[in-house]
């Protein structure tokens, strides 16, 4: 006699089923993720730029709270193998009343694929009261520095123009082209008093 309540063994998935989904799951990726890399590189631009805006707020207030002269400097470097060397670097430095200068924090590095855009910066291209080549023993390179300062009271060593807020950096993800990108950030440096407004399209 047989027994009519026992369970039949599950069926698992067939070959052909396993690979019906998988070409499934595959389609839904490459519809899906090219549709998140903008948004991916969107963060990371405007992690970049919220990082400069709040340390370049902490420069001026390092200035006018210590009455120090503090140096803002953008670094000009060859990184990951390219053959062009661009500005990707920036650092802050802060002169004591012995004449010595010392870093005001670390030296920091855009992410990989961000530059401030010299060709889109007059800050970079005509802003800087000082230039001056580095050795950078942690990249084993020589690099070029851009540099202006922040006085205690506020004002700049940016050069007089008629309009005074116009210099400006922008953080964009490098494509190697003369044409401004869709997605940047620029920053507005007021040359009197070290103000500055970021805007993004």
């Amino acid at each position: 006699m047989t027994d009519r309540c026992a369970r039949s063994s599950p069926r698992g998935f067939s070959i052909f089923e396993l690979l019906v989904i998988l070409a499934l799951i595959t389609l839904i990726a490459a519809w899906s993720v090219p549709a998140l890399i903008p948004t991916i590189q969107s963060r990371s631009l405007t992690a970049a730029a919220d990082q400069f805006e709040q340390d370049m707020g902490r420069a001026c207030q390092v200035a006018m709270a210590e009455d120090v002269v503090v140096d803002v400097e953008f670094i000009r470097v060859v990184r990951n193998g390219e053959r062009d060397p661009k500005f990707v670097g920036y650092a802050f430095w802060k002169w004591l009343s012995d004449g010595e200068r010392y870093p005001l924090g670390k030296t920091e590095w855009l992410a990989d694929g961000f530059v401030f855009g010299e060709s889109h910066s007059t800050l970079l291209r005509d802003g800087a009261s000082e230039r001056e080549t580095r050795v950078f023993s942690e990249l084993e390179q020589t690099g070029e520095v851009v540099r202006f300062s922040i006085f205690p009271n506020g004002e700049t060593s940016l050069p007089s123009r008629s309009d005074q807020d116009n210099w400006h950096v922008t953080i964009y993800r490098d494509s190697n082209r003369q044409a401004l990108p869709d997605n940047f950030v620029a920053f507005r440096i007021n040359q009197t008093n070290a103000h500055v407004i970021s805007y993004q399209p």
